[in-house]
C-alpha cells in the first residue's frame, strides 16, 4: 500500500500540530489532572523552571557514586555503588530480592548532575495494591530549599495517577516533616477528618512522631482536601520567586 502525497500531507500537519501542543504551557492547576502524565509533566517542569524528570541511561553511569551520595540510607537493601551501576545499565529497573524497582533523576538535562532521586515499587505494596509506596525521595545538599523535593513528590503523584492508584504512602525523615505536612501528608492510621480536627503544631507532632518510630504516611490522590493541597504545592514549586 502506497502512500498518497495528500496523506502524507495530512500526516506531516498532524505532526506538526502535535508538536505545537507539545510546545505550549498548561496552566498550572491543570497539572493535578489525572489525564496529565508524568511525561508531560516533566516537559512542562521544564517550561517553568529549566528541569526534567527521566529515568537515566547508560551514560549516567559516572553519576553512580552521587547518586549513592544523595540516596544515602534511605533503602537498606541498595547501598552499593556496584548495584546503582547495574540499575543505571538497565535504565533504572533494579530488584531487590522479589520486588522490582524504577528510579528517576530529577536535573537540568541529561549533561547534568543528578539533583535529585526517585524510587518506588513498580507493583503495589503486598496487601495495600491501591498505594504507591516511595521507597526513597532525595534531593542533593547543596540543592535543598529549591523545592525540589516538591516538585519530586508531584512526579511521583503523577505516576500513582497513571497506574489508576488511590493513594501514596511514604516514611519521612526529620527534614522532610515540613514538606509532607504542607503536602497534606498524614499518619496512615488516621482518617482526613480526625486529622483535620488537629491545629498544625499537633499535626506537626503527630508527623515527628511517625519519623521517629518509621511509621508510615500517606496521602489520596481523589479527596478534594488533599487536591488542594497538592494544587498549593505546585503553584509554590513552579513559580519560584
Amino acid at each position: 500500500y502506497k502512500i498518497s502525497s495528500s496523506e502524507q500531507d495530512k500526516n506531516l500537519r498532524a505532526t506538526e500540530q502535535l508538536l505545537q501542543l507539545n510546545n505550549v504551557k498548561i496552566d498550572l492547576p491543570l497539572l493535578v489532572d489525572k489525564k496529565i502524565s508524568p511525561e508531560c509533566f516533566s516537559h512542562q517542569l521544564g517550561f517553568y523552571r529549566g528541569l526534567e524528570i527521566k529515568k537515566p541511561t547508560p551514560q549516567d553511569k559516572r553519576h553512580a557514586g552521587l547518586i549513592q551520595k544523595i540516596i544515602g540510607n534511605l533503602m537498606r537493601n541498595f547501598r552499593k555503588v556496584s548495584q546503582i551501576e547495574e540499575c543505571i545499565e538497565n535504565n533504572g529497573i533494579f530488584k531487590v530480592n522479589t520486588t522490582t524497582y524504577e528510579m528517576y533523576l530529577l536535573r537540568k538535562d541529561e549533561n547534568d548532575d543528578p539533583k535529585g532521586v526517585l524510587i518506588y515499587p513498580t507493583k503495589g505494596i503486598k496487601g495495600q495494591k491501591d498505594a504507591l509506596k516511595i521507597e526513597a525521595l532525595a534531593i542533593d545538599e547543596s540543592c535543598k530549599r529549591q523545592k525540589l523535593g516538591t516538585i519530586l513528590l508531584l512526579f511521583a503523584m503523577k505516576i500513582a495517577q497513571q497506574k489508576s492508584l488511590k493513594e501514596m504512602r511514604l516514611r519521612t525523615s526529620d527534614d522532610g516533616v515540613f514538606l509532607y505536612h504542607q503536602f497534606g501528608f498524614r499518619p496512615e492510621t488516621k482518617s482526613i477528618e480526625k486529622w483535620a480536627k488537629f491545629d498544625t503544631s499537633k499535626q506537626i507532632e503527630w508527623l515527628q512522631v511517625c519519623e521517629s518510630n518509621k511509621l508510615n504516611l500517606k496521602i489520596t490522590l481523589f479527596e478534594e482536601s488533599d487536591l488542594k493541597k497538592i494544587k498549593e504545592a505546585i503553584d509554590r514549586s513552579f513559580i519560584v520567586q
